[in-house]
């Protein structure tokens, strides 16, 4: 299913071209465009967090997705930072091709 806007950011998703995050009450919104062969803006990542709900306590819940969100968390992170190494190394070249 296809959303024409992301709700809470007001943003349509034609507009999303970097990170962007907003409080909705206690809400976290977080939306970014994904790269995949090639497309700069092949999908939309679009997450809705309650921080609250991530309150770390060692039984039910909490002892399972607290460390799953943190290993999800660390896998995003070395994602973002190859994708960010693979863009830079692509504009270094594109700029040597130039000169």
């Amino acid at each position: 299913m296809a959303a024409e806007a992301v709700d809470d950011l007001g943003l349509a998703v034609g507009d999303v071209y970097r990170l962007q995050s907003a409080w909705t009450g206690d809400l976290l919104e977080v939306v970014r465009p994904v790269e995949a062969r090639g497309q700069p803006r092949a999908a939309i990542a679009w997450v809705k967090l309650r921080p609250a709900d991530l309150a770390i306590d060692t039984t039910g819940r909490g002892a399972v997705l607290a460390p799953t969100f943190l290993l999800s968390l660390l896998i995003g992170m070395a994602a973002g930072a190859a994708l960010a190494r693979r863009a830079a190394r692509a504009v270094a070249q594109l700029n040597e091709d130039t000169e």
